[in-house]
């Protein structure tokens, strides 16, 4: 049985006014004591299992004067370190002036004195036995001194209690027959160090005995079970009932449980604090719950102190075994989140469960706080490439000693801005390519992550092939975790080692390899430029005691919007090793060994079929390689059957794409090759599967995923080789939207352009900065020095925008957010309008910049996950964006500059196309009531994709 605690010094138990009456009568017809004393001291035990910090160093009896009294001795390893003592005394009905008494003494202050109370008729929904519950009375204040100690029963109590009880178990009644006490219980929480508790004999009564109890609720188990954490943090390891565990989770959004089991996750975020039957069935299933504690009420304007404080969590919410507080939170809301995790560890300080949130920055200074920080990155469809993702989150983590516990939301769907647009718009649904989720997760391991959430905002069903194969794409991301998950919880990444490319058709467009790297062999050994986004693979290296997990990866910079070939037929990389050291490649379905080839600085590796990522272990520990080959044993044939079954999936929802392309744009008779070559790759994998080849059955299967995303880069490279880059287009950031590009682009010769809406955009007055038309705004003052100004180029009479931001020191530290900003004066649109803006920029001479694209263009529609980031020249270049309204109303456009650099600017236009006739060209918006503040919005917050942060943090 589980004991159940109500909040210090709350009055008691729970007859209504009837039953009040029944007690009294009965207390006329029965024989009734008043208080009694046990005959002597014994009978107190400690309830066991105690905290993990805690032992017992002492208990026997002793007599101090005319007291006998026990005495436990505890010695603890931490702080806030919670035990109970408990003793059986004779079932007594609850009553109406029921009281219990003893006396304690104890060198730690605020020990809670209860009775334990049993509901026989009422079940508690939480544990199926009979509920149990705790009245407390005094507390002890005193210190190394006796003191006596009492609770009492009252009616105005009992209706109290009543109250709570419903509130605790989400029950609107409560059956009250036969209530009865059966004990009495202490409470005290032990600080480092040795403490003691004297406690001497109870007084209890008067005791009336319930009629008709069965034998088994007659004394109290001194060995019932007290609520404990399942979770708890050691270091830099997560143990789950004294077990280390690697923590992969995702939100719930009530699919079936057998949805949970097949995608392997070990944890789940259920966004309902109160759906206690969900929680329970995940529980019953083995699986973590993660949930949202409840929020205390803050003033706004000071953090320091609650304005209402949080009830016991252990009472209320025993369920959950992890508190999430947040997703994305910035800067600006870290005092919120700390004080708000400093609200939830006192209301917990029984189970103290531990606590996680993402940040968008300051991780150091949230770890304070918070046991297991994610610093999580968008870049699915945006800006940031994977292995510009983790290069950041490398940096991230080991800027900060105190992260010991990072950890990375996947996005397994695009952004909720980019969602939300192409649900307005009645456009196709952008869809994340397995390889995307599988290298999300590689860029997590690569970065020394300690846990992975895959990221989702709705429920996946089953009946859906976009949806199934995302669901698979996860199942497969987990089966590697669940391989690698010993090596990983053991390892940490030491350093990333670059792979020299040595076949024609991965190193096509790069540095070829030197004829000085074969008699050099140590020169591979080098280290990655963190500060730039690595294009080809690299490795990371992985080392735990005596083994090495070598977790080669293909980067390149635009996977975030395709998928690319990502692939070497034969490469080769040295890594440190131990004489005796042996190198075995891992897959998913199959561990084989290496040739060994001692060289200097290490062991050479010969990898071949270098598909996006490749597994080495390096050790010379035999049981090593044989536990991870029983790991790979036991899940080959599921592996093999999801690399089948996503390369299926994944052809035939890329081949309707396709035929969708060929009627707008054009028929790409080698692209559909290509396609007719896949599927006769997958029906030799089917073979092979069928003959129980399951790495034969893997390696065709992936050549055919490799053939299918060689027809996908061909529509795509058409697609965006006109374009500035593929955020120019709405459409060309995912493969599964290239129909949509393709109908845009038709639908802009088809209709009528308006005039041009952004007279102004030609720069030809000097006041067009300062009159409010445009508007400039420092968003980094105290690192960048910044402005925007009117100029008249040299030697003729063309006025241009200079926009310039240069640091204020040598060591100021450079964030993403952009350092100036220029908002363009606002526009009228109607829903459906297709905007064609062009805008002609160069590098200026006047600020040194290493940063070849430091300029963002973006929209109020879409916003800044989708910028348009240009490479610059000296000499003037045109930029082309098209865009689509999704809502009518007001337009804004800005322009952004990343760091220190100067950009000129010149003859921005926009030309609009509506989709129906219209009354001419529509000027900026006039007579419409200007902001009100003297700078414009960040426009973070006129995105649509607005980010989560302390206290709203539900998936």
């Amino acid at each position: 049985m589980s004991l159940n605690y109500s909040q210090p010094d709350s009055s008691i138990a729970w007859t209504s006014q009837p039953l009040r009456w029944i007690v009294a009568a009965c207390s006329l017809l029965l024989p009734a004591t008043g208080l009694t004393m046990e005959s002597d001291a014994t009978g107190w035990t400690v309830v066991v299992p105690l905290p993990p910090p805690v032992k017992v160093v002492e208990h026997n009896q002793q007599n101090e004067g005319e007291i006998a009294f026990h005495r436990f001795r505890f010695q603890s390893a931490r702080d806030f370190q919670t035990v109970q003592l408990q003793i059986a005394r004779s079932p007594a009905l609850l009553m109406d002036g029921f009281e219990a008494a003893v006396n304690i003494n104890s060198s730690q202050r605020g020990v809670r004195f209860g009775l334990q109370v049993v509901l026989p008729e009422q079940t508690d929904p939480r544990t199926g036995a009979p509920l149990q519950t705790i009245i407390f009375g005094d507390r002890y204040q005193a210190a190394e001194k006796w003191q006596k100690t009492a609770v009492r029963i009252s009616a105005a109590a009992i209706q109290a209690k009543m109250r709570e009880l419903r509130a605790e178990i989400k029950q609107p009644d409560i059956n009250r027959s036969g209530a009865y006490v059966n004990g009495c219980v202490l409470v005290a929480e032990l600080h480092k160090g040795t403490s003691y508790v004297d406690v001497s004999a109870c007084e209890y009564g008067p005791t009336v005995a319930p009629a008709a109890l069965p034998n088994a609720m007659l004394v109290s188990d001194s060995n019932a079970p007290v609520l404990q954490a399942r979770v708890n943090i050691e270091r830099n390891r997560i143990l789950v009932d004294h077990k280390a565990v690697y923590s992969r989770f995702i939100p719930d959004h009530g699919e079936a449980l057998e949805f949970f089991d097949s995608v392997g996750v070990n944890t789940v975020w259920v966004p309902d604090l109160s759906a206690s039957e969900r929680m329970q069935a995940f529980i019953r299933r083995k699986i973590l719950v993660m949930a949202t504690p409840p929020h205390p009420d803050f003033d706004p304007a000071d953090f320091s102190n609650p304005l209402q404080g949080l009830p016991p969590l252990e009472q209320q919410f025993p369920l959950p075994d992890v508190w999430y507080l947040g997703t994305s939170i910035r800067s600006t809301q870290l005092p919120h989140l700390l004080a708000w995790a400093r609200e939830v560890r006192s209301a917990d300080r029984t189970l103290r469960r531990p606590l996680m949130a993402d940040v968008i920055t300051a991780e150091g200074v949230a770890s304070r706080k918070i046991d297991f920080v994610g610093i999580s990155q968008n870049s699915v469809g945006g800006l940031t490439s994977f292995g510009e993702s983790r290069n950041r989150s490398f940096l991230r983590q080991n800027a900060s000693a105190q992260l010991t516990l990072p950890w990375e939301w996947i996005q397994t769907e695009h952004p909720p801005g980019i969602v939300a647009w192409r649900r307005d718009t009645n456009s196709t649904a952008a869809v994340v390519e397995p390889e995307q989720i599988l290298m999300q997760m590689v860029s997590c391991l690569s970065a020394g992550s300690r846990g992975i959430g895959f990221w989702k905002t709705r429920r996946l069903l089953p009946n859906l092939s976009a949806d199934l194969e995302t669901t698979k794409a996860i199942q497969l991301a987990n089966l590697y975790l669940e391989i690698l998950e010993p090596l990983l919880i053991k390892g940490h990444v030491d350093r990333h080692i670059p792979i020299p490319l040595a076949t024609a058709e991965a190193t096509a467009g790069r540095k070829t390899k030197s004829w000085t790297d074969d008699f050099l062999p140590s020169s591979p050994i080098k280290s990655v430029n963190y500060t730039e986004a690595p294009d080809g693979p690299d490795a990371a290296v992985i080392n735990s005691p005596g083994t090495s997990l070598i977790l080669a990866a293909f980067w390149n910079p635009n996977s975030q919007f395709v998928p690319q070939p990502m692939y070497a037929s034969a490469t080769s990389l040295v890594v440190n090793a131990t004489e005796t050291a042996s190198a075995w490649r891992v897959t998913p379905t199959g561990v084989r060994g290496i040739r060994r080839q001692p060289t200097a600085g290490g062991l050479k590796v010969e990898l071949d079929d270098f598909d996006q990522l490749a597994l080495v272990l390096v050790t010379s520990d035999l049981s090593e390689r044989q536990r991870l080959a029983a790991r790979v044993q036991e899940r080959a044939q599921t592996a093999a059957t999801l690399f089948v079954e996503l390369a299926k999936l994944k052809l035939a929802r890329v081949s309707e794409t396709c035929h969708r392309i060929d009627a707008v744009a054009g028929e790409d008779s080698a692209a559909l090759r290509k396609l007719d070559f896949a599927n006769s790759l997958l029906a030799r994998a089917e073979q092979a599967f069928a003959r129980s080849d399951y790495p034969g059955t893997e390696s065709l299967a992936k050549a055919a995923m490799r053939e299918t995303r060689s027809a996908q880069n061909r529509y795509w490279q058409r697609a965006v080789s006109t374009l500035p880059g593929p955020t120019a287009s709405p459409h060309t950031i995912s493969f599964s939207t290239l129909g949509d590009h393709w109908q845009m682009m038709a639908d802009m010769r088809s209709r009528m352009p308006s005039q041009n809406m952004l007279p102004s955009g030609n720069f030809d007055s000097f006041r067009l900065l300062s009159d409010g038309n445009w508007k400039p705004v420092v968003t980094q003052e105290k690192q960048f020095y910044a402005s925007a100004e009117i100029h008249t180029e040299s030697g003729g009479r063309n006025q241009v925008m200079i926009m310039r931001a240069w640091p204020r020191s040598e060591t100021a530290s450079h964030s993403n957010q952009p350092a100036l900003l220029v908002q363009c004066p606002e526009l009228t649109v109607d829903k459906g309008d297709l905007l064609e803006i062009t805008v002609k920029v160069r590098f200026g001479q006047g600020v040194q910049t290493l940063q070849p694209a430091p300029l963002l263009i973006f929209d109020s529609d879409l916003g800044p996950e989708l910028a348009v980031n240009p490479t610059l020249e000296p000499s003037w270049q045109k930029v082309t964006i098209y865009r689509e309204a999704s809502e009518s109303g007001l337009y804004k456009i800005w322009l952004g500059l990343k760091g220190p650099a100067e950009v000129y600017v010149d003859d921005f236009s926009v030309v609009r196309r509506p989709a129906a006739a219209s009354p001419g060209a529509l000027a900026p918006a006039v007579g419409l009531k200007a902001d009100q503040s003297a700078n414009p919005a960040v426009p973070v917050s006129e995105s649509r994709s607005r980010v989560q942060g302390a206290g709203y943090a539900n998936p």
